[in-house]
């Protein structure tokens, strides 16, 4: 009841607002801007679920959220922050949170202070990931922006340095780094993938997990071409969960390292946008009980995940925007055949996306999109408690429409 009360007044507060700051500009230093947006979408699969039951078509899919920033350039601050809530099958469930929260201190170009919780630079697109009118697609490449995973790379709650330098004809470099926690809930996204990655002949599951500590760094450079732009990014998490250990012999707890690295490219000409983007993950996990590991003899504790895609979108007309992408993500790069997987196609996920995007006014946005899809890597055996079958082939339909101000 709770529940579905938030969600209500986060809606309408969105509307509310929506009609207040429609044709209002925010012009005086210290005024707050205030934006906001409400989407919902549909989703239908041939086969296998895609996060929620998508093979029955579901309208569990969408977002809502609204943001306030102010500036105050005499001192030069920058303050802001957003109330979010989204839906996918099992991951968030409408329940509002605080998305981010951020107070910058930009002291020189070259050197800026923030403190809260700040959006994480992983890519080229995770800080503007929550902007649907920003991007053609409705879901990003999951070769490198996994819907499983979102939540915990979404924010870090701590401090950072930011600025940047320009490079005279070479251009400009920006950098950001910074250094927290994150919050992870037991039914959230990333806690649904870590029970994926503990053997599927253990009965157990994560009954809480703590984020010991978060490391995030970033790179970009505005090259003299102006239109070309190249990143690099780095995240570093340190988890330990809690485990249920009742139907096992012994008592464990898991604790988990993971280290991603993601170079990326981006060139605009006129109406076209090309990007390229490639990240590797390692990952460690042990149980804190070793005698655990002879339970599980399938049970490999340390392995890198690949992912990498390329993608272009073109303006077709003022209203109509195109885009297409290619992404593919193996989650053991020694292992790409699935010879250790119980169905061989979990081992990879490969899609070809079509998207197509009108814009019906500044406000409305209507999406439509396909994937051929070949492999089962992301999806979680939460969705798929009956298996993932011999064909890895499959599709996904997807369909969605945002309000935004």
């Amino acid at each position: 009841m709770i529940r579905i009360l938030l969600r209500s007044m986060l809606i309408t507060a969105v509307m509310m607002v929506a009609n207040t700051v429609a044709n209002a500009e925010i012009l005086e230093p210290g005024a707050v801007a205030i934006h906001g947006f409400v989407s919902q979408g549909y989703m239908q699969s041939s086969s296998r679920n895609f996060f929620a039951e998508t093979s029955q078509g579901t309208f569990e899919l969408n977002e809502m959220g609204i943001n306030f920033i102010t500036h105050m350039p005499a001192h030069h601050l920058r303050l802001g922050l957003q109330l979010f809530a989204r839906d996918l099958g099992q991951i968030g469930n409408d329940q509002v949170f605080l998305d981010w929260a951020v107070a910058e201190y930009r002291w020189r170009d070259w050197l800026g202070f923030s403190a809260g919780k700040i959006k994480v630079p992983h890519g080229l697109y995770n800080e503007t990931r929550d902007v649907d009118m920003l991007r053609t697609n409705i879901f990003l490449p999951q070769s490198v922006y996994n819907e499983s995973w979102r939540d915990v790379i979404a924010a870090n709650k701590g401090v950072g340095i930011f600025g940047n330098f320009p490079l005279m004809k070479f251009g400009r470099i920006s950098y950001r780094a910074q250094t927290g926690t994150v919050e992870i809930d037991s039914h959230s996204g990333p806690a649904l993938h870590f029970n994926d990655q503990v053997p599927r002949d253990l009965p157990t599951s994560a009954e809480k997990i703590h984020v010991e500590h978060g490391h995030v760094a970033s790179l970009q450079w505005l090259t003299p071409l102006e239109s070309l732009r190249l990143g690099c990014s780095f995240w570093s998490l340190a988890f330990k969960a809690d485990m249920d250990t009742r139907r096992l012999p012994i008592d464990t707890d898991f604790s988990l390292d993971a280290e991603s690295y993601t170079l990326s490219a981006e060139y605009t000409f006129e109406n076209l946008i090309l990007a390229a983007e490639y990240m590797r993950i390692y990952w460690k996990i042990f149980p804190t009980n070793r005698r655990l590991l002879p339970l599980a003899p399938g049970f490999v504790p340390e392995f890198y995940t690949q992912g990498y895609y390329g993608s272009a979108t073109y303006r077709l007309a003022s209203a109509f925007e195109a885009g297409c992408y290619y992404a593919e993500y193996f989650p053991d790069d020694f292992d790409r055949e699935g010879r250790t997987q119980e169905f061989f196609h979990r081992a990879w996920l490969k899609d070809a996306c079509l998207s197509a995007r009108l814009d019906l006014n500044e406000y409305w946005t209507i999406k439509m999109e396909g994937h051929l899809m070949n492999g089962s890597a992301i999806l979680l055996n939460a969705d798929n408690p009956d298996g993932f079958g011999t064909n890895p082939h499959w599709f996904l339909f997807a369909a969605k429409i945002t309000f935004s101000f």
